[in-house]
């Protein structure tokens, strides 16, 4: 159950929509995972909390913002909002459900916390791609500035794509008055600013400085925060890209970080991308990217320089439709409705048979249902089609591991590692199969080559940890999941497979 949120589990919005949990809960908002009682539909339903949502003003202002985004209309890139709903005095924007990777990862902050500099220059260039579509489609629509560009508010699909959420609702804040009681800390997301008698909302260390002298938003302060979140992916880490530290002072905090932001004092970075997050970041907005065209060529060239294969996305509707498909599969499937995820699956081949995520997604819902030839034979269709398929070669493994074929899975792992030298997933699984054959000295070496790529993953060290018990080797056993604990305070199994040794151990494990 989690604090502060009006409806749980089970309950019933309006009569029309049931909860299944909490998405999200930001500072100021909420986000539900519900479906439509009558056809089971998948949202995603944002709300602002109850001390926000009962202005008069907030609400007028919400509407308008929301209403811009559902122009937007179906887009790859861009989070589709569906409809505005009133329940309980409550307002509700029904948006899409973007559902979490193989790893829960739905957000590029997700991605960052959890591959840290592992995200390749192509992977990169190609959100930056992506970003730049989804934004010219909405200026197209009439959005002129999105306000609250950020790791958190860009999302990632099954498919890897880019959308991006929440357009203009930060301004709905702006004309809070509870909003100018709170204290906010930088990392709990938005805050209220002062400047000259005027105030703004946004979230601390993604507003342009020419916001925090309160001059009018657009292009310009939109592509200086996706300038930080590009820092970000780059350096691999969810700290800003500026020397400043929070003192429980928002206002001390974003007076320092202003200082630095027109002083150009930005941390260095090694990336191709370096040149145009330096420019992306540039005080003087006349001499950033002055729309999201020029940010587009600028990363083509950057990664064509470097040898990087550019992709470039022709934007059609059935296209668009395919994808749309793919993620509400996945939404049904993570809610355990197979036979939904199935009919939208099938719905996405119907418009494009050859469509490898699609055919692999489908394979996966098949596998669940235990329908092993018939999904194997979508792996095996989308490797046809694609034999660099990673996501293909994965899920065979997967699927060949959940019905204990393990000898295939560690083939389908080593051509997945043969591709991509650094899927730490790849090495992960390998060692799960090496350990189910009793082979748990390669399994230690596949954990180790996991770490190695990925040191600060809580739950590859739990795994690593239970090699070493098997073999008997306790001690290293416990330092492996107090590696675990140490990245991951909450986590179980870590704790519960340590209390475990200790006893074998014969040692101490109270207080734990």
């Amino acid at each position: 159950m989690v604090a502060g949120a009006a409806y749980h589990n089970g309950d019933v919005i309006g009569r029309r929509y049931r909860v299944h949990r909490v998405l999200g809960k930001g500072g100021f908002g909420l986000v539900y995972l519900v479906t439509f009682i009558e056809d089971n539909t998948v949202f995603a339903f944002k709300t602002f909390r109850d001390e926000y949502i009962f202005e008069d003003a907030v609400k007028s202002q919400f509407k308008k913002e929301a209403l811009i985004w559902l122009q937007l209309g179906m887009h790859p890139f861009i989070v589709q909002a569906h409809h505005i709903q009133y329940f309980d005095d409550r307002m509700f924007v029904a948006m899409d459900h973007v559902p979490g990777d193989e790893n829960g990862l739905v957000s590029v902050h997700d991605h960052i916390v959890y591959h840290g500099k592992s995200i390749s220059d192509h992977k990169i260039g190609t959100w930056i791609i992506q970003f730049c579509n989804g934004m010219e489609h909405a200026q197209s629509l009439g959005v002129i500035a999105h306000r609250d560009i950020k790791p958190t508010n860009l999302l990632v699909g099954t498919n890897s794509f880019l959308k991006i959420s929440d357009f203009g609702l930060v301004a709905s804040l702006d004309v809070s008055t509870e909003l100018s009681k709170q204290s906010v800390k930088p990392d709990q997301g938005l805050s209220l600013l002062r400047t000259d008698g005027k105030r703004t909302c946004g979230t601390p260390g993604y507003i342009a400085p020419e916001i925090f002298r309160g001059e009018r938003a657009g292009v310009h302060s939109d592509i200086f925060s996706f300038g930080i979140t590009l820092w970000q992916l780059a350096a691999g880490t969810t700290e800003l890209p500026y020397r400043v530290r929070y003192h429980e002072d928002i206002d001390r905090f974003t007076r320092d970080l202003y200082e630095q932001q027109i002083k150009s004092q930005i941390i260095p970075v090694h990336t191709i991308f370096w040149p145009i997050i330096s420019k992306c970041l540039n005080p003087d907005t006349s001499r950033r990217f002055s729309n999201y065209d020029e940010l587009h060529s600028a990363t083509k060239s950057a990664m064509k320089s470097s040898g990087i294969v550019v992709t470039d996305f022709i934007i059609n509707k059935d296209r668009t439709l395919v994808v749309e498909f793919i993620n509400r599969g996945a939404s049904y499937r993570s809610l355990g409705l197979p036979a939904e995820a199935l009919r939208c699956y099938e719905q996405a081949l119907a418009l494009e048979p050859n469509h490898t995520s699609a055919l692999v997604n489908k394979s996966n819902v098949l596998s669940d249902l235990g329908n092993f030839d018939q999904a194997l034979s979508g792996y095996d269709a989308a490797l046809r089609i694609d034999p660099k398929c990673e996501l293909a070669w994965l899920n065979r493994a997967l699927h060949f591991q959940g019905n204990g074929q393990h000898d295939r899975a560690i083939r389908s792992l080593d051509q997945l590692i043969k591709l991509n030298p650094q899927h730490a997933l790849a090495f992960s699984r390998k060692g799960f199969s090496y350990r189910v054959c009793g082979r748990v000295d390669e399994a230690l070496q596949c954990y180790k080559s996991a770490l190695k790529i990925r040191p600060q993953d809580y739950r590859i060290w739990t795994d690593y940890g239970e090699a070493f018990s098997e073999c008997g080797r306790g001690s290293e056993a416990i330092q492996c999941y107090d590696k675990a604990i140490s990245f991951r305070a909450d986590h179980r199994p870590a704790w519960i497979n340590k209390a475990k040794q200790l006893i074998v151990s014969g040692q101490n494990y109270e207080g734990m």
